[in-house]
């Protein structure tokens, strides 16, 4: 298990791409990965739980490219 903080974003974040992501890689639903981006669009940093480190990289890297600020929890 490895965890992911997402502690914010850039303009032109793809915020479909970025729910898509968190339902994807994170197993969240459509509506807890959905309320994740409502809150970094807010200004509130989220945590999300992934399966390992290998898809915490990728989602990190996945996230970067569509605009939003991640990095791979302790």
């Amino acid at each position: 298990m490895a965890t992911v903080h997402i502690t914010g974003w850039r303009g032109g974040l793809k915020k479909v791409s970025h729910t898509q992501l968190l339902h994807e890689m994170a197993g969240l639903s459509l509506r807890e990965a959905k309320d994740v981006t409502d809150a970094v669009l807010d200004g509130r940093a989220a945590t999300v739980a992934v399966e390992s480190k290998a898809v915490a990289e990728e989602l990190v890297t996945k996230l970067h490219e569509i605009g939003a600020d991640a990095s791979i929890g302790e």
